[in-house]
């Protein structure tokens, strides 16, 4: 077996899509320009410098050693993302029982690698002491979303489950989610923060819209298996992170 497909069976986290959306005052205005501009839809992924730069007719985007560093809507230039820190962050984790979290990076003698796959695709593979990963980064020409599709691997058995976070989300985004039956709350409201929700129990469908007063964006999970699945709302020392 190929160590992809090896990486893929081990440990593996349903795929999340990403999708910029439009407040409602905005919506006819913004779909009529669109429809007259072209209909042909384009998409691509591109990495030079070690990052990964997506861009589709719904949204740039800009990945650097598997952190979000940018995610931009096309239609109205708002950009959802704010001072992310590439450098002490860590956006591929393994989760253990007990709630123990282990980073997959670079750190304890690892390394990097950020690879073209297509012109539609990417991948940043991951080599650590505690495991391996893989990153794959791709886009849906059709709907304009950002793909994104974590695997990792331990030879420590017990992992739970397999982690990629968002950070640096802007303070005034509203979380819009499927916990206790619906909730629209800030991301630093202590109801929500350094939570994590499971699926389908408390994270009653797989989304999350992140609006603001101008759009915001959604992220979503599709998963043909009906594995288990979770979102982690905030962390202890920053409540602007999604995972």
């Amino acid at each position: 077996m190929k160590r992809r497909s090896f990486l893929k069976t081990a440990g593996y986290t349903a795929a999340a899509y990403i999708t910029p959306k439009l407040s409602e005052k905005q919506t006819s205005v913004h779909e009529a320009d669109l429809n007259s501009v072209s209909p042909e839809k384009h998409a691509s992924v591109v990495v030079q410098d070690n990052k990964v730069y997506i861009k589709t007719h719904t949204l740039t985007a800009v990945i650097e050693k598997g952190v979000l560093t940018s995610l931009m809507s096309i239609i109205n230039g708002e950009e959802f993302i704010e001072n992310p820190d590439v450098n002490s962050f860590r956006a591929l984790q393994l989760l253990y029982s007990n709630n123990e979290i282990i980073n997959v990076n670079e750190e304890k003698f690892g390394s990097t690698e950020t690879r073209q796959i297509s012109d539609r695709s990417a991948e940043i593979v991951f080599h650590s002491w505690e495991g391996d990963g893989v990153l794959f980064i791709s886009v849906d020409v059709e709907t304009g979303d950002l793909l994104i599709e974590p695997s990792a691997y331990s030879s420590r058995p017990g992992v739970r489950a397999c982690r990629w976070s968002i950070t640096g989300l802007k303070p005034n985004l509203e979380l819009v989610a499927p916990f206790f039956q619906g909730i629209k709350l800030k991301l630093d409201d202590p109801l929500i923060k350094n939570m994590r929700w499971d699926w389908p129990h408390s994270w009653e469908a797989g989304l999350a819209i992140f609006q603001s007063q101008e759009g915001g964006f959604w992220v979503h999970t599709q998963d043909n298996r009906y594995r288990y699945k979770a979102i982690q709302t905030g962390l202890e020392s920053d409540p602007f992170v999604i995972g």
